[in-house]
């Protein structure tokens, strides 16, 4: 992984509220070094970039999400060799008797005594499916990098 920081940037006066609560959840979250930027900042530290303001967070970065993904999967099956992790599956439901969880997917059924839900940007849809009450939703973003 690379840490090379990101930025949200409001590109006009609208987004400004937006761009507040995001910043109000960092100072929450006590993400490290989050901060303020004005426009002429933005453009300093992303010479293509436009905006009005933005917010500056350089403890974030880049990751490999397929290779730290195989890792975990290599982990966790070298540690319990009945370890399955399962791909190209969409996920169902599941249901939880006699100290068993079953998995319906859109190919198969499994029975597992823990689970491990790898949802990323469908976590919440997720979490939903399971009755989770959750005001919580995810908002994917794009960057280039």
């Amino acid at each position: 992984h690379e840490v090379c920081g990101k930025m949200v940037v409001a590109t006009n006066e609208a987004e400004l509220p937006f761009m507040d609560k995001i910043f109000k959840n960092g100072l929450e979250n006590d993400t490290e070094g989050i901060e303020k930027i004005n426009g002429d900042q933005v453009r300093e530290i992303e010479p293509n970039c436009v905006g009005i303001a933005g917010i500056r967070v350089p403890c974030t970065g880049i990751i490999d999400f397929v290779g730290a993904t195989e890792r975990m999967a290599e982990l966790a099956i070298a540690k319990n060799e009945s370890s399955r992790v399962v791909l190209g599956e969409a996920f169902e439901s599941s249901t939880f008797e006699d100290d068993l969880n079953t998995i319906k997917s859109s190919k198969n059924t499994y029975k597992a005594k823990h689970l491990i839900y790898c949802g990323g940007l469908q976590s919440d849809r997720l979490a939903k499916k399971e009755g989770v009450d959750s005001n919580m939703e995810i908002v994917g973003f794009r960057g280039d990098y």
